[in-house]
């Protein structure tokens, strides 16, 4: 049952727009994350359902009520400030029962309620302490219980998190997820930080300038990202640009790449992403040499140059140029060497390699494939080939999901591989790398 609709909302200050046409539905009893990059406008549509701010279109409705005209004070939804925003004069127990004296309601029905609210976030022996006598994880959670216990219908938490050091914010997101079961609120929660909404939202909605990118459910965003965008802002990645064909992407510089087809459409421009984790080093289309080899107790990152020029296929291994055939226009080869279909390209001229060229392109070492490009030797991995034997990481345990140091792939360039337990491979090690085709997709440029 959705709870919150929010249909086609726009704000503007000046000539930022901060939210253009955003429309969610978030249902009753979920806990829902706005994910994104600063002034993504998650802040601004948070207040917005506040009642702080105004929207200049669109309409906001709960349980089917409109709240566009009714004041911050008279709505059933209760905002947790980052700053948590306790008052330094009252004790634990006179933050949490201050909403509850400003309605008038009986001393004994507030005691009784302030008590509960204090056993379920364990902070019963504190109620006579100052929030300035509490620790970081404690006063969020003073801020949270004052949240409560009015039972509103709704919670928003404004990067709840973002003052707790790492590993009190790993407990505090655990605890979040169990609390807002027991309490049965309907929880929307504004961070920027991708794996705290992935280890507690239900489902995420992920903004960029003001528009939504997609909503889905953590492992729906993670393993079936609709749009570069959100590919390359939830954990690691690596992207090989090229055009979108049946059954992968044909790229100009590393050939036939085996991938799902996701959002993108076949013969037009596409970006194939795959994880790093999912990438095997036991064979494949591409080949290359270890970089780097970085341990980090349960798990290795290695670096891979890759060599674009040996392994790409193009219709021109099937059918040889004739001696007066062109050079390709976009990778010339190299001067010293003589055109044919394995010829390396010049390491100085990078290939285009996002829009599919046209019909009358002569064959070359470098055109891009057709989907009726013979099999050989670079051919893509088959649906058959078994994915990588490393699992992704976990979440919770893993700070690589917001490592960005390898998010993209340049001609020429380096792939970034992730295996469990120490690493197996050395720096210079010759290595072929691949991946089963359902574990890449292809998204949107």
């Amino acid at each position: 049952m959705t709870l919150l609709s929010i249909s086609d909302v726009r704000r503007r200050f000046g000539d930022v727009t901060a939210l253009d046409g955003v429309s969610l539905d978030i249902r009753e009893g979920e806990f829902f994350a706005l994910l994104g990059p600063s002034g993504c406008g998650k802040t601004t549509l948070l207040r917005i359902l506040a009642g702080f701010e105004t929207l200049d279109e669109g309409a906001v409705t709960l349980a089917g009520d409109d709240l566009t005209r009714v004041p911050a004070h008279q709505r059933p939804i209760n905002l947790m400030f980052q700053s948590y925003a306790l008052f330094p004069h009252l004790t634990v127990a006179g933050n949490i029962a201050y909403g509850l004296q400003r309605e008038r309601r009986p001393k004994t029905e507030i005691k009784q309620r302030v008590d509960e609210v204090l056993e379920r976030v364990g902070l019963t022996h504190a109620a006579k302490r100052r929030p300035q006598q509490l620790s970081g994880g404690q006063r969020q959670r003073v801020a949270l219980a004052r949240a409560i216990v009015k039972r509103p219908r709704l919670l928003l938490l404004d990067e709840p998190l973002s003052a707790l050091d790492r590993k009190v914010r790993a407990e505090m997101q655990l605890w979040l997820k169990q609390l807002q079961h027991e309490v049965g609120i309907t929880f929307v929660v504004v961070t920027h930080d991708q794996e705290e909404a992935m280890s507690m939202a239900d489902r995420i909605a992920v903004l960029n300038q003001g528009a939504v990118e997609q909503v889905a459910d953590p492992v729906t965003l993670y393993g079936s990202p609709a749009t570069h965008f959100v590919a390359d802002f939830i954990g690691a990645n690596n992207f090989f640009p090229g055009t979108a064909v049946a059954g992968g992407l044909a790229s100009t510089e590393f050939g036939s790449l085996p991938a799902r087809p996701g959002a993108a459409v076949p013969g037009y421009p596409a970006i194939l992403a795959v994880r790093p984790e999912q990438v095997s080093l036991s064979g494949g289309p591409l080949a290359g040499r270890v970089l780097d080899v970085s341990f980090y107790g349960g798990l290795s990152r290695i670096t891979v140059s890759l060599s674009p020029a040996s392994s790409a296929v193009s219709p021109s291994s099937a059918v040889p140029p004739s001696p007066a055939a062109p050079p390709s226009l976009t990778a010339p080869l190299s001067s010293a060497t003589p055109p044919s279909s394995t010829a390396p390209l010049s390491s100085a001229t990078p290939p285009s390699s996002t829009a599919p060229p046209p019909s009358a392109t002569p064959p070359s070492s470098t055109a891009p494939l057709s989907p009726a490009t013979p099999p050989s030797s670079t051919a893509p991995l088959s649906s058959a080939t078994p994915p990588s034997s490393t699992a992704p990481p976990s979440l919770a345990a893993s700070s690589l999901l917001n490592d960005k140091s390898e998010m993209s792939l340049s001609p020429g360039g380096t792939i970034t591989v992730h295996q469990h337990g120490a690493p197996r491979v050395a720096p210079g090690d010759a290595v072929e790398l691949g991946w089963a085709a359902e574990d890449a997709v292809l998204v949107e440029p």
